[in-house]
């Protein structure tokens, strides 16, 4: 039992050393409908990859909620990415443009950084660390929809750094909708 103990801890503590990130992201920003880079190798503050649907009820739900962190915490870098399949950039384009989100939300072609980094539902947010450490990986917070949420993760983990104090639960559950690859 013990040695059953021992390997889920490891498999659990080896998932928050994710693949490492790409050089950059290529891709539609559809906020604005221009290709953009993202450089992902040289980040300049905490930047935090968050992965998003444009017909997900739960990442919806969320939306407002992660406008209102990136007013809250200015250094950190949010970006958006969306990696359905099977929702085409006009219907996906349009959602964005209308959801006033804050912050880029890049089309990522084929879901290739998803798979890369093994996200799996929408909202997934993955948070670096400026040197390309992964500080936490998860869900928003522990509801499907955000007003009704009792625990605040992400929140949490950027006060957490904001304090410079360990983030108290670097990983957490993701809840969602499965990304269409």
């Amino acid at each position: 039992m013990r040695y059953a103990l021992a390997i889920l801890f490891f498999s659990f503590a080896s998932n928050l050393n994710a693949a490492p990130l790409p050089e950059k992201i290529d891709g539609i920003n559809l906020n604005i409908g221009r290709m953009v880079r993202i450089d992902l190798q040289h980040f300049e503050s905490l930047t935090a990859l968050i992965f998003l649907s444009a017909r997900c009820p739960c990442s919806t739900s969320h939306e407002s909620g992660l406008a209102q962190l990136a007013k809250e915490f200015p250094k950190v870098r949010f970006v958006g990415i969306h990696s359905n399949t099977d929702e085409d950039t006009p219907l996906s384009r349009k959602h964005f443009q209308a959801s006033q989100l804050n912050f880029p939300v890049i089309q990522d072609e084929h879901a290739e950084l998803a798979k890369k980094l093994g996200a799996f539902k929408t909202p997934h947010v993955y948070l670096y660390s400026p040197n390309g450490e992964l500080l936490f990986q998860g869900g928003i917070d522990n509801s499907h929809d955000a007003s009704k949420a009792t625990e605040f993760y992400l929140r949490d983990a950027l006060m957490a750094i904001h304090d410079n104090r360990p983030v108290p639960r670097p990983e957490v559950r993701v809840l969602g909708c499965a990304i269409k690859r």
